[in-house]
């Protein structure tokens, strides 16, 4: 007869033990050959503690020297695959398997941990980007938040927290900031990504009042984060093609009360209007009464169209230029040669619907009231028949 060999569930300070005598093995954090077997013996530790240890004994534990573990593996042997693969290619396919083995434990951990851990798990392992100076390393650092974007569920926790940690650096380090501004464009993309309508609407009016910070001049306390205006547009822009088109018209409408209570230069409007503009773009008008919630045209027509300020009044009239013209005619209509004497022109003419003709009845008098007020005001403009075509929203 053969023994069975047991092992016992490790709990309370039987885990913990263990848990600290971890970091013996995976110190330092320094990609010398001399601890590579120091580094392949932590593997089959931390391998054991993930096995005979239960979901919430781990979580109960003070579990940082877990965290640290998993990513200082899987950036020692990853950063070695990445050398050797250069090198030599017995020396890459050795380096591979072990590879593997630290990224079995890593998504292991991250398993365990995640989502219940979730926001002291990220903030570790962002603070362990920054102590090993793996932010350059933009793909590979990317690679390791996708794992743990997808154990977190997709949630939007890492965004935030990068967002945060982004903000933090910013002021000591702007190169370091943009490497975390890239990886975070290019998580922003990822599948793993479960889009929260409640958790959405807060994260974009963050980084609207990033972008609104890096577009103001003048002011040396925010003068830092005109090196990142670049970066925040773009991760705006980004999340508009990324997200459904129900949550788009959500973006818009958020966008347009900020837009409102927020106090801009000339400047500045047209850089925010531009944005504003593509997600209008983007957005899929069907049915007008399906498309847009009530009080959305009044907004843009009295604060925007009937604004005595004519940048305002332009943004509107091409805001509801976007929402209206479903059929893309707009390139002709902008053309003289249109309303020429037999001129011909490929306009493109949508299905009729009742429904819509129902809801520009019950717009039309608004319509004509602050398009009316609009051409008052502006007509005779001067600063708007001289201004230079780079002022041009798009």
């Amino acid at each position: 007869m053969f023994m069975s060999h047991k092992h016992k569930s490790l709990t309370g300070v039987d885990l913990q033990e263990k848990i600290n005598q971890l970091h013996q093995a995976y110190m330092p954090m320094d990609l010398s050959s001399v601890f590579y077997h120091n580094k392949v013996n932590a593997i089959k530790k931390l391998e054991y503690i993930l096995r005979y240890s239960s979901r919430n004994a781990l979580q109960d534990a003070d579990y940082e020297e877990l965290i640290l573990c998993a990513l200082t593996l899987i950036y020692f042997f990853g950063m070695r695959l990445k050398l050797r693969q250069l090198t030599s290619h017995y020396g890459y396919w050795c380096g591979k398997r072990h590879f593997n083995k630290a990224e079995s434990v890593f998504q292991m951990t991250m398993d365990q941990l995640h989502p219940e851990r979730s926001d002291v798990t990220i903030k570790i392992t962002l603070n362990f980007f920054t102590t090993v100076s793996l932010w350059p390393f933009e793909s590979f650092v990317e690679q390791i938040l996708e794992v743990v974007l997808y154990y977190n569920r997709g949630k939007t926790t890492l965004f935030n927290l990068m967002l945060t940690d982004i903000h933090c650096v910013l002021f000591k380090d702007v190169k370091s900031a943009r490497h975390r501004m890239r990886v975070l464009y290019e998580l922003l993309k990822s599948t793993n990504w479960i889009i929260d309508k409640q958790k959405l609407l807060p994260f974009v009016t963050r980084l609207l009042d990033f972008f609104a910070y890096s577009i103001a001049k003048g002011d040396s306390k925010i003068s830092a984060y005109g090196y990142l205006r670049k970066g925040f547009e773009v991760c705006l822009r980004r999340i508009f093609e990324r997200v459904e088109n129900q949550h788009r018209l959500m973006i818009i409408t958020t966008m347009l009360n900020w837009f409102s209570m927020v106090n801009m230069s000339d400047d500045d409007v047209l850089e925010f209007s531009s944005l504003l503009n593509r997600a209008a773009e983007l957005y899929k008008v069907g049915q007008y009464t399906e498309s847009f919630r009530e009080g959305v045209f009044e907004h843009v027509l009295v604060n925007l169209v009937g604004s005595t300020n004519s940048l305002y009044s332009i943004v509107g009239c091409r805001l509801l230029h976007r929402f209206l013209d479903r059929q893309n005619n707009a390139e002709y209509l902008t053309v003289p040669s249109l309303y020429y004497e037999f001129s011909q022109v490929r306009l493109k003419v949508g299905c009729y619907d009742s429904y819509d003709k129902t809801f520009i009845r019950n717009h039309r008098d608004k319509f004509h009231e602050f398009f009316l007020k609009a051409v008052k005001l502006h007509c005779n403009n001067s600063d708007l028949q001289h201004r230079p075509p780079s002022c041009n929203v798009e």
